[in-house]
């Protein structure tokens, strides 16, 4: 068989996402006739981007269901849904661990992000890649060690906001965090005095609501600038809207508002669950986001790095950090500049000097040869799937 052109993946990966949309936000509007003839390729890597098989295959299997997909997308749903809930149900068991480690030390442990829905039991089932904790910055290293102690891996570098362990065998990573703050600034006083126990998982703590749900999007926005907003995000954050009062969505609302995407995210998520007519503010954005993923197999590989990517598709979806923060986008990602990494930090002055600018020029010339056919093939997607609704 013939392999696909890149505008056809990137148009049929846009087929999925708008279905998905109206499953996820019950729509009268769309129905799986809109789905047929996609590859089951297509359908993993949709599932693989966009992380939701779990929660689509509960939506389509309820009894009134309408938008059922045929054969090859139900087995990719099946196939990967298992996946995720087997890492939803290792942070739950993981969860166990973290909570005698939490009563074994003398500071509090607070479970970020996806892992408080796993661990307590609340929320809908989506995957779990790791498991967020933070902890008060003076303690971040006693909590690498007691976790390195214990097991759950081995301590890798510090980043602006957390401290990682790359995972044992059979177990998620874990990131140590001392602020929820992507630049690393320290979290604010408040946020720390509203946290909870979590009952099932006692002593182990989350976020006020208001709080985690803050985190939420500014995580899905923000520390991830390179991708689009994923549909396991989205459905997060709706979950946690749901649960807050309308003082608390207001609240959330102004401390979100620096940032045009979030406070949009914010009422799109909100609006998934009881407008079954909402339009996805993300649609253009996910063109873009899947073209470079298309495209990435067949560009040249140094115009393929993990980290040039990122920072095209940052600067296309026009998330690129401003000021101080910039050169967090400027990150060596991938195996083939680790000795840059390794430089830069045994010696700063030097990285300061050149490896910050060769970094800069590196990534300006990927950004003006690939943006522009990142766009054309994200154009030429867009016009086959209006040709093909019409």
């Amino acid at each position: 068989m013939a392999r696909s052109e890149p505008h056809e993946i990137v148009r049929d990966l846009l087929r999925l996402r708008r279905w998905a949309v109206g499953v996820l936000s019950a729509s009268e509007n769309i129905d799986a006739t809109g789905i047929e003839g996609i590859s089951a390729e297509t359908w993993r890597l949709f599932l693989s981007l966009e992380r939701c098989a779990a929660i689509l295959l509960d939506r389509i299997t309820q009894p009134d269901a309408t938008l059922v997909p045929g054969d090859i997308g139900l087995a990719a749903l099946r196939k990967v849904s298992a996946t995720e809930s087997q890492t939803f149900l290792s942070a739950k068991i993981e969860g166990r661990e973290l909570a005698a480690i939490a009563r074994r030390v003398s500071w509090p442990v607070i479970v970020l992000k996806g892992g408080v829905g796993a661990m307590s039991g609340i929320g809908p089932t989506v995957p779990v890649g790791d498991i967020d904790v933070l902890v008060p910055p003076e303690h971040v290293a006693d909590m690498v060690q007691v976790l390195a102690t214990a097991g759950f891996g081995a301590p890798t570098r510090d980043l602006d906001h957390h401290h990682a362990l790359s995972p044992a065998t059979d177990r998620l990573a874990v990131e140590v965090h001392w602020t929820t703050h992507d630049d690393g600034h320290p979290l604010e006083a408040d946020v720390w005095t509203r946290t909870r126990e979590m009952s099932s998982v006692s002593p182990l703590q989350s976020l006020a609501e208001v709080d985690h749900l803050v985190h939420l999007v500014e995580h899905a926005v923000d520390t991830h600038r390179e991708r689009s907003v994923s549909l396991r995000d989205i459905v997060l954050i709706a979950d946690s809207a749901a649960r807050c009062t309308p003082e608390e969505i207001e609240d959330a609302r102004k401390r979100l508002a620096w940032s045009k995407a979030m406070p949009e995210l914010l009422g799109f998520a909100i609006a998934m669950r009881s407008n079954p007519s909402v339009a996805d503010p993300f649609f253009i954005g996910c063109a873009s986001f899947y073209s470079a993923v298309v495209l990435a197999d067949d560009l040249p590989r140094a115009l393929s790095s993990q980290g040039a990517l990122a920072f095209v598709t940052a600067l296309d979806l026009g998330r690129v950090p401003r000021g101080g923060t910039f050169n967090r986008t400027l990150k060596w990602r991938g195996t083939s500049v680790e000795r840059l990494s390794a430089i830069t930090e045994k010696f700063p002055a030097i990285g300061k000097i050149f490896i910050a600018p060769a970094r800069l020029a590196y990534y300006s010339l990927v950004a003006a040869i690939t943006i522009p056919v990142i766009r054309r093939t994200r154009n030429k997607a867009l016009t086959s799937l209006a040709m093909q609704t019409h």
